[in-house]
C-alpha cells in the first residue's frame, strides 16, 4: 500500500540523515566533517513532530498554529542550511562576507541569508514561487515573537504549507549529488523504497 506524502517525507529524511552522517571516505572531507556536527537528529525529530499539527488539523488552536508555524519553518531553515553543507566546497569558492569583509560561515547564516543567497541557486530570482513560499515561512515562523502581531495564516493555510513543503523537500533531495549510488551498503535503519509498506 503506498504510503501518505507525510510518511514518505518522514522516510526520506531519515534517509538523508542517515546516509549524510556515514560519508567519510565517499564526499571529500570538508562535507563529511560538516556532517559529523550536523544535527540531522534533529531535523529528523522536528519532521516527526509536524504529526502533532497535522493530526489536530483544521482544530489547532492559535497557539498551536503559532507552534506548527515555527516547526514548519525551523525544518525549512534546517534543510537550506542542510544543503549548503552538502555544497560547503563550492560555497568556500565564493563565500558571503560581513560588512567588515570577514567570511560568513555557513553554520552562522541566518533563514534569510539562507534564503537570499539561494537566489540564482535553488530559485531563480526573488520572484520564484518558492523563493515567495520561503519568505512566507519564514516571516510565519517569527510570529512566536510575542506581542508583535504576524500574519499567520489560517489552519488551512497550514496545511496548504505542508504539502508545499513536501515540494520543497522534493527540490532539495533533487539537487544533491545521488550519494546513493555509490555506497557499498546501506547503513542500519535505511529504507529502500520509501513509498509503499
Amino acid at each position: 500500500m503506498r504510503r501518505s506524502n507525510y510518511e514518505i517525507l518522514k522516510k526520506r529524511t531519515q534517509n538523508s540523515a542517515l546516509i549524510w552522517k556515514s560519508v567519510h571516505g565517499i564526499a571529500p572531507k570538508e562535507v563529511a566533517d560538516k556532517m559529523d556536527t550536523a544535527m540531522l537528529e534533529w531535523m529528523v525529530e522536528l519532521t516527526n513532530c509536524l504529526s502533532i499539527w497535522l493530526d489536530k488539523g483544521k482544530t489547532m488552536s492559535v497557539g498551536e498554529l503559532i507552534l506548527a508555524r515555527v516547526n514548519l519553518g525551523a525544518l525549512v531553515e534546517a534543510w537550506l542550511k542542510f544543503f549548503y553543507y552538502v555544497f560547503c566546497i563550492d560555497y568556500s569558492k565564493s563565500p558571503k562576507t560581513t560588512k567588515k569583509g570577514k567570511v560568513k560561515k555557513i553554520e552562522d547564516f541566518e533563514f534569510k541569508d539562507l534564503k537570499t543567497f539561494s537566489v540564482g541557486i535553488l530559485w531563480d530570482d526573488d520572484k520564484d514561487k518558492e523563493y515567495l513560499w520561503v519568505d512566507k515561512i519564514q516571516s510565519m515562523r517569527n510570529s512566536i515573537h510575542i506581542l508583535q502581531y504576524r500574519d499567520i495564516g489560517t489552519n488551512e493555510d497550514f496545511l496548504k504549507d505542508i504539502d508545499e513543503f513536501y515540494n520543497f523537500v522534493d527540490h532539495i533531495l533533487s539537487c544533491l549529488p545521488p550519494i546513493e549510488d555509490v555506497l557499498t551498503c546501506y547503513p542500519e535503519g535505511y529504507e529502500i523504497n520509501v513509498y509503499f509498506d
